[in-house]
């Protein structure tokens, strides 16, 4: 039981990390975009 919510907790640290990940990447875009 204890190994399928340590899973659990690895997988929603990745996709959370995924997901900041593509946020920053989209915010930074966008942000340079529209300076130049």
């Amino acid at each position: 039981m204890e190994t399928i919510i340590l899973e659990g907790t690895k997988l929603f640290i990745v996709m959370l990390g995924l997901i900041l990940t593509y946020f920053l990447a989209a915010l930074t875009g966008y942000y340079f975009g529209r300076n130049k």
